[in-house]
């Protein structure tokens, strides 16, 4: 919803973002609460991003520049008090910044997963375990132990 605002009305977007601090939903105060922060220049938003040169596709949840001018990939993941982000995130983020920059976009400055918390409480994962280019990596090992006969 911030995202499609924010390509009408920047402005907008902003009154929108703080509304939802005072939602009943957590989840939703934690989103306006990172939005309000750090205030994305939205490039793209629930955009399929196919990459022809590996043969996958997804649909990345945000790209965006903050008030620096970084490009960043970012996917929201909405979990329990607890619940951090996991390797796999990673790994997704991963291949929508190599999907990204085979539909000819910039390379990212930096990838992110944006945990939201039902609490409200928001964590910005940009500390990557798994290195750029990783997802191709695990994805071309999977397709060549299927090619092997493993199932």
């Amino acid at each position: 919803e911030l995202t499609k605002v924010a390509h009408r009305d920047y402005s907008a977007s902003l009154r929108l973002a703080e509304r939802y601090l005072k939602a009943g939903n957590g989840w939703r105060r934690g989103i306006g609460t990172w939005w309000l922060a750090q205030r994305p220049k939205v490039l793209a938003s629930e955009r399929v991003l196919p990459n022809p040169n590996a043969g996958y596709c997804g649909s990345v949840d945000l790209i965006w520049k903050d008030v620096y001018g970084a490009l960043g990939v970012t996917d929201l993941k909405t979990r329990l008090v607890e619940r951090i982000a996991y390797d796999s995130d990673e790994f997704q983020v991963d291949a929508y910044s190599t999907a990204w920059v085979a539909n000819g976009g910039q390379e990212p400055d930096f990838r992110a997963v944006l945990v939201v918390r039902e609490d409200g409480t928001v964590i910005d994962h940009r500390d990557f375990v798994t290195d750029r280019g990783s997802f191709q990596k695990v994805l071309d090992l999977y397709v060549a132990r299927k090619g092997g006969g493993e199932e």
